[in-house]
């Protein structure tokens, strides 16, 4: 088996794939992107531009990591043809160029020289011209070549170290099954926690310090001993392991008991490598549940209640357990009076409560709400009972009911000169005084004006500064003032039936 694999694959295979591509001939100031990294020490990169006299290649790139770079470039000179000098420049970031010139060299056929050589940042963009008048006619090819700068020997800076999990002996009937299960720690010095890679997982991405890190296992896989590289900006480091084929020799170990989820069994250990397979296996007990308590919610007006169980497994161990709920006990949304207003007859007068909940169930008087009444509930007044839910229900509504003063009716309306003259019945019980209604309307929906008898004794009133010859509607209606809150309060009587009158000139 031959494979090397590296993490951040995907990235690097486009950008490969992009270097080769075929470059065609160029308009001056073209631009071209190298954005491949080079891992590896003495690594080198090629690319091929053409331009044409009095035109300039361009050609940029972003460095994967900080090191020193050697950029050169090669000109191709078939027929030997003279020409003039060729040119390029390095510019920096910010600003800063670098560069020379390459001489003239008559009746060369191909020339090349190390040109530029420089510390190069990781993630920034630099950009390298060629210029000048080549030998041909025509548009001339260059190569222009990047190297990475030599490493040398590991640092004790970097301190870059790759081992196999303290193991350097695998076993296994298939290398490459063993292969597939095989972890590699990476680690720098001082580091508080190596990074942890695995051959089988080779498509993830492992960096350090926000540089990628690329594992070579070309040539892994087979019997015998086996070397995996590493490679980090240029730096290198190695371990070593061996693969050896053999049949298993398995003894039990401490047989492990089921639980309510998970199978019982007896593992068996291989005493060449370690190797476990599991055989005798008992099924999982499955759960034992018992209820263990219950709890109540109590519904209210505005919302639902429910009685619930927790159920618990009883094997030891176990901590699974379950709520059910038992009962759901609907909001008690509806409670009314079935009469909120009375006339005032002497007696005592009170009105019965429904209590309904959201499903339209009536609930029971003593289990589920008790009523309070206040006293009297006799005389003229505004009383308020209240409900209270208890039981499997919390919570209470106040409501209110008016008893009203006893009405009277119109004896006679006599007209006058532009007005009339109104006489009823005298209703001094349970009454402060009296309201007189008048209106052109028959229906008294518009243009109605009211008149207040203060006194309960009087039994007439006269209106004047009225329309000649006018059609009016009369009607009266008693009040009594009581308080409501510290507040005087009017509670009137329904209105009389109306009588009509014609205003004289």
């Amino acid at each position: 088996m031959k494979k090397t694999i590296r993490l951040g694959s995907f990235l690097l295979a486009f950008l490969l794939l992009v270097c080769t591509l075929p470059v065609t001939a160029c308009a001056a100031s073209t631009s071209y992107d190298l954005s491949r990294a080079l891992f590896r020490s003495a690594e080198t990169q090629k690319r091929v531009v053409s331009y044409a006299k009095g035109e300039k290649a361009t050609l940029t790139f972003t460095p994967q990591y900080t090191a020193e770079y050697t950029l050169s470039f090669f000109v191709h000179n078939p027929k030997g043809e003279s020409g003039r000098n060729a040119h390029a420049s390095l510019t920096f970031p910010g600003g800063k160029v670098q560069e020379g010139e390459y001489p003239y060299r008559p009746n060369a056929k191909d020339y090349s020289r190390p040109y530029i050589t420089a510390t190069l940042e990781k993630g920034k963009t630099y950009t390298y011209h060629v210029w000048g008048w080549l030998p041909t006619s025509e548009a001339s090819d260059v190569d222009i070549t990047f190297i990475s700068g030599a490493s040398g020997a590991l640092t004790e800076e970097l301190g870059l170290r790759a081992y196999l999990q303290g193991k350097t002996v695998f076993n296994g009937y298939n290398p490459q099954a063993v292969l597939n299960e095989l972890k590699l720690l990476v680690g720098f010095k001082n580091a508080t926690q190596p990074l942890e890679w695995c051959y089988k997982n080779a498509g993830g991405v492992l960096s350090i310090n926000g540089a990628d890190v690329i594992v070579d296992m070309s040539g892994c896989g087979a019997e015998g001993m086996n070397t995996m590289a590493v490679y980090y900006q240029g730096y290198r480091a190695e371990a070593k392991f061996e693969i050896r084929s053999h049949e298993h020799n398995y003894e039990a170990g401490d047989s492990v008991l089921p639980t309510c989820t998970t199978a019982g069994y007896t593992p068996y250990f291989c005493t060449i490598c370690a190797d476990e397979v599991h055989r005798d296996i008992v099924p999982a007990l499955g759960h034992n549940y018992k209820e263990k308590s219950r709890a109540l919610t109590k519904a209210t007006t505005s919302k639902d209640g429910k009685r619930t169980a927790t159920y618990a497994c009883t094997h030891t161990g176990c901590k699974a357990k379950y709520t059910k709920t038992l009962q759901t006990y609907y909001k008690a949304s509806n409670i009314k009076l079935n009469k909120t207003a009375y006339t005032y007859n002497g007696k005592v007068q009170k009105p019965s409560v429904t209590v309904k909940n959201s499903k339209g169930k009536a609930l029971k008087n003593g289990t589920d709400y008790t009523v309070s009444y206040p006293k009297g509930m006799k005389n003229v007044g505004k009383y308020t009972v209240k409900v209270t839910l208890k039981g499997n229900y919390s919570g209470s509504k106040s409501m209110t009911f008016n008893i009203n003063p006893k009405g009277t009716s119109v004896s006679k309306v006599t007209a006058a000169k532009k007005g009339f003259k109104v006489t009823w019945k005298k209703q001094t019980t349970q009454t402060t005084g009296y309201e007189v209604q008048y209106s052109t309307s028959s229906n008294f929906k518009k243009g109605n004006k009211t008149v207040t008898v203060s006194k309960n004794k009087t039994t007439s009133k006269s209106v004047s500064k009225l329309s000649a010859k006018k059609k009016y509607y009369v009607r009266v209606r008693t009040y009594k003032t009581v308080k409501i809150g510290g507040k005087s309060v009017k509670l009137y009587s329904g209105w009389s039936v109306a009588k009509s009158v014609t205003t004289k000139k």
